[in-house]
């Protein structure tokens, strides 16, 4: 069962996928980055606003 995917792209391309994802009937994620510290600010900066505009975040 399951397998790793990556998701690679802008933030709009990596919150888009993230959405389809949702769709498609999956209600969560695991991440990891390259760099953690500077990756992880970077998508708290720019992929999670994306994901509270499209209602998956609060």
């Amino acid at each position: 069962m399951g397998g790793n995917i990556s998701i690679v792209g802008s933030p709009e391309q990596i919150a888009d996928y993230i959405v389809r994802l949702h769709r498609a009937g999956i209600d969560g994620v695991q991440l990891s980055f390259f760099d953690f510290e500077p990756d992880l600010e970077f998508f708290g900066a720019r992929v999670l606003p994306l994901l509270r505009e499209a209602g998956l975040r609060d």
